[in-house]
């Protein structure tokens, strides 16, 4: 069991003026942190190909952008964002955001599996094809050297 005392960790600011975050978890499986949006701050516009993600608001509101609706989510407001679903987050006010947003990672199918391994696997042969081709060529040579050196003789 874990007991994460967030007053103990500290904001870090993010690449996003105005946003600062705190990582809770981080497993391969998936992700929460805790947001802080200052007055009037904004996280622009993104998506995300491999995760379904959450937003639930702690304190202060939120307006957040997914796909073509906008939403005022207040204190208890929680939202879900569906994989590769555009959204943004907007701090229209003139007092701080606290949300706590959590992701869920999704394994690919098996099928995108074995065709990824079907590629490196194809890959793999090419490269050895070419290393074979350049190998005989170069022995080609060795043997066309000894052979004139021994002409020469």
């Amino acid at each position: 069991m874990s007991v994460h005392q967030t007053s103990s960790i500290a904001w870090e600011r993010t690449h996003i003026e105005g946003i600062l975050s705190k990582n809770l978890i981080e497993y391969p499986e998936g992700t929460v942190k805790l947001v802080l949006l200052e007055s009037g701050s904004a996280y622009p516009e993104h998506q995300h190909p491999d995760r379904t993600e959450y937003v639930y608001v702690l304190e202060g509101s939120v307006v957040l952008s997914v796909g073509e609706s906008e939403y005022t989510c207040q204190i208890g407001d929680c939202i879900i964002i569906p994989v590769n679903e555009r959204h943004a987050l907007h701090n229209q006010t003139d007092k701080r955001t606290v949300l706590l947003i959590g992701a869920i990672f999704h394994q690919k199918d098996e099928s995108e599996i074995t065709k990824q391994r079907v590629r490196q696997e194809n890959l793999k042969n090419i490269i050895r094809e070419i290393i074979q081709e350049e190998l005989q060529s170069f022995y080609q040579k060795i043997e066309d050297l000894i052979t004139f050196d021994n002409t020469k003789k």
